[in-house]
């Protein structure tokens, strides 16, 4: 294929949890570069055979892909698609058009893909180096960025305002109080959804799940995990928070949640957050959960703690 064949520039392949960060991303270079990034791309696939449309995107329309890469990349069903066809193209053409941006700690990456393929350095580095370093491996592509005119500046950055001034307002509004009430509320029922895998998976523990007024219990195994939705007016988000708390033992009952039978062992810290371009989401850990995706987070180390119990029971016993 030779260099003007593409028809995008860039593709980007990413997890759920990371479309708002894909998308500020594809912002920073979508003035100077044509992008693909599934939010802004729907009327294209729509009415596509989407396999086929993500097969083709990935596996030769994009003159380079990005991968916003996580453990769990590869494992969701267009990532599973997105995935072979960079393999695939990777087998045939080598894998210099494409570039992993590993987000967790300590980094890690798919054991197919050549180290040099890597850039490690988004959360010292930030957004803007990203978006350089990108660039830069397009041109080495025969790709050719077309330099950024007052005009394109001045709309990027009126629409990155516009943008931040409305979720600023409905952070701040009984509008975004009850949506992130609404989240919390399903917050809880995937907890309990998980819960109920977790009795019919993990027998040899009694699971359980406590509710109160904005908080929910998960309790087996000797340990405890609880979620606490903090809130203090109706009609803005400032200050509110969600505490996700570890607890060594097994909480009491309704009434005495905070009894010395329970110790503290962590507290993850999260805000309600909400992107108009994406969707709401939980912030902590320097990152972006959706709602399922957190609960997911929380229990499985919920479950690490566990076991550390039962090994400690084992070891006296």
């Amino acid at each position: 294929m030779s260099t003007t064949d593409f028809k995008y520039d860039v593709a980007f392949s990413f997890l759920e949890e990371d479309e708002q960060l894909a998308t500020q991303l594809n912002d920073r270079l979508k003035s100077r570069l044509t992008t693909f990034i599934y939010s802004e791309r729907q009327l294209e696939v729509a009415g596509t055979d989407g396999e086929q449309t993500f097969n083709s995107v990935f596996g030769k329309d994009a003159r380079s892909v990005v991968v916003l890469y996580r453990a769990t990349w590869g494992s969701t069903p267009w990532t599973r698609i997105e995935e072979t066809a960079i393999r695939n193209r990777g087998h045939d053409e080598g894998y210099d058009f494409v570039l992993f941006i590993p987000l967790e700690k300590p980094t890690t990456a798919p054991k197919w893909l050549p180290k040099n393929r890597l850039w490690i350095g988004l959360d010292r580095w930030g957004l803007d180096t990203a978006a350089a370093v990108i660039e830069a491996r397009i041109q080495e592509l025969g790709g050719s960025p077309h330099e950024e005119t007052v005009e394109e500046l001045a709309a990027r950055l009126q629409r990155q305002g516009e943008l931040s001034e409305t979720r600023r307002k409905f952070l701040d509004s009984e509008e975004g109080v009850k949506a992130a009430n609404a989240e919390f509320g399903q917050l809880c029922a995937e907890v309990k959804t998980q819960v109920d895998v977790l009795k019919r998976t993990m027998q040899i523990f009694s699971f359980t799940t406590k509710e109160d007024y904005r908080l929910l219990a998960v309790l087996g195994g000797g340990r405890t995990v609880s979620f606490t939705w903090d809130i203090r007016v109706c009609d803005t988000l400032n200050h509110a928070a969600l505490y996700v708390t570890f607890w060594d033992g097994l909480m009491p009952t309704r009434g005495s949640l905070y009894n010395h039978q329970a110790q503290e062992m962590r507290t993850w810290t999260f805000e309600f957050d909400w992107h108009p371009e994406t969707a709401f989401g939980w912030k902590g850990e320097d990152r972006l959960f959706g709602t399922k995706t957190l609960a997911e987070h929380c229990l499985k180390q919920f479950l690490l703690d566990v076991q550390q119990f039962r090994e400690q029971q084992q070891r006296r016993s």
